[in-house]
């Protein structure tokens, strides 16, 4: 994405917010998207300003989980977020966790005039 095209798609993903923390998150992490929405409430440690991506209880495999720091411009998003969650997770809809953000990125990017846009291009 281009730097304007990004400001598009973060202006137009507003209407949706588990989309529009979905995507800070993504740009902020550079994590994947499921990692961003397997992230649990109990992963975030606001004290320290940090995310640790391994999921509680699973494992320590060959694939590592990385452990980043929150980003001040995202820090009070975040903080709501865990605040404000219903379900345990961090990203989530109507109270319930978020599985797929693949069909409100389609919207958002047919609205916001971007063609091929997925999750996989805000790494």
């Amino acid at each position: 994405l281009t730097p304007e095209e990004c400001r598009r798609l973060m202006e137009v993903s507003r209407r949706w917010p588990h989309l529009y923390l979905f995507i800070r998150l993504a740009l902020f992490t550079l994590q994947r998207m499921t990692a961003i929405l397997r992230l649990t409430v109990e992963q975030v440690d606001l004290l320290h300003s940090r995310i640790n991506f391994h999921p509680p209880g699973e494992p320590i495999t060959s694939k590592r989980y990385a452990v980043v720091p929150i980003a001040h411009s995202i820090w009070a998003e975040v903080a709501q977020a865990v605040e404000d969650s219903q379900s345990g997770y961090v990203i989530e809809y109507r109270g319930e966790p978020v599985t797929s953000v693949k069909s409100a990125m389609r919207a958002a990017s047919k609205a916001a005039g971007i063609k091929n846009v997925t999750p996989q291009v805000l790494r």
